[in-house]
């Protein structure tokens, strides 16, 4: 390969990665508002019916996305960023036996996203089971 090659071809990929880094801002962007729009909606309702409790379960403000790669799965879990969400979704992982290869944890106003590379055990073989499995463990989650 020659150098003006070599250039070309860099200057491709991080064109790339910077559409790409793009597409996830207006996304990240777009899901902040509807979370937003989201959370003033159920706090009106709350208001108008009896306010009996503010706090907020585990399951109805997080979005979970499963990529089955092979043994492992891409996890993305996005929620709002109240009672731990990282300590919680790790202790799910570890019932579920998740094996964490790398995680990605970042923290937008109110809004925690997750990305996060886990070995999947036998047992969980499609994108759906890994998902409930998951669900599942955070509803029972207590640390």
């Amino acid at each position: 390969m020659d150098k003006a090659t070599l250039l070309s071809d860099a200057v491709t990929y991080i064109t790339q990665l910077k559409a790409k880094v793009d597409e996830l801002e207006s996304k990240l962007h777009n899901n902040y508002y509807y979370s937003e729009h989201k959370k003033k909606h159920k706090m009106e309702n709350d208001n108008v019916v009896d306010n009996q409790s503010s706090t907020t379960s585990w399951d109805h403000t997080m979005e979970i996305e499963v990529k089955m790669v092979g043994q492992d799965a891409m996890l993305r879990v996005q929620s709002e960023n109240m009672n731990y969400p990282s300590t919680r979704l790790m202790c799910a992982l570890q019932e579920v036996e998740l094996h964490v290869y790398h995680a990605n944890i970042s923290s937008v106003n109110d809004l925690m996203l997750h990305d996060i590379l886990v070995k999947v055990p036998q047992g969980l073989e499609t994108e759906d089971e890994v998902k409930n499995a998951l669900l599942r463990s955070l509803k029972q989650i207590t640390c």
